[in-house]
């Protein structure tokens, strides 16, 4: 901040919130919760977005719980929200494997919005496969087809490697052919696996 004083710039909403995330990006941890105090004390945080920022770095840097604190601080704060906190935190514990908290986590964004895009329904997806909650993870798909949402590569390659570890060969099947005809062209290496699972079963 004294920096940017320093240099005649006024510290203002933009050029806060873009300090932050090249703090965060460069690991500094440290300088990115102060400033995101800072943001707080002159009302630059009434959304998600620095704190989403933040989770993001700590959760990608392997301090998980540290993300866990800012998520929980951030709603104990009730900063208004669209549900991108819940996505970067749902996908933070599944690349930590704790599919478990991460399903319940999706559950709570279903109970608490009515907003869905294709990054979040990908991002519950994979939650749901990954816990393997099939009610769930059909309920998913029925949603996107009822929002009238297309799928892509990502929710492709979720779904495939989903119904072949549940050996559901057929669907694994169903969905390659789906994703052939939407025009997307999945990896060799998955595309040889998805049709040695349809032919073993």
């Amino acid at each position: 901040m004294e920096e940017l004083k320093s240099s005649g710039l006024a510290p203002n909403k933009v050029i806060l919130t873009t300090l932050l995330k090249v703090y965060v990006r460069g690991g500094l941890f440290e300088k990115s919760r102060k400033l995101l105090s800072e943001l707080e004390a002159l009302g630059y945080a009434e959304e998600e977005m620095p704190y989403c920022l933040l989770m993001d770095g700590l959760s990608k840097a392997g301090r998980l719980d540290e993300a866990r604190s800012v998520f929980a601080e951030m709603h104990e704060k009730r900063v208004k929200s669209d549900g991108y906190s819940h996505s970067i935190m749902i996908s933070a514990l599944c690349r930590s494997e704790l599919f478990e908290e991460a399903k319940k986590l999706a559950q709570d964004f279903e109970a608490k919005y009515n907003k869905y895009d294709l990054v979040m329904l990908n991002t519950m997806l994979c939650a749901y496969c990954r816990a393997g909650d099939m009610e769930s993870v059909m309920q998913t798909m029925k949603k996107m087809d009822e929002l009238a949402i297309s799928p892509d590569y990502s929710t492709f390659h979720i779904l495939i490697k989903y119904f072949c570890k549940e050996k559901l060969y057929l669907l694994a099947y169903k969905i390659m052919q789906d994703m052939h005809g939407k025009g997307y062209h999945p990896e060799e290496v998955q595309d040889f696996q998805t049709f040695r699972c349809y032919y073993e079963w």
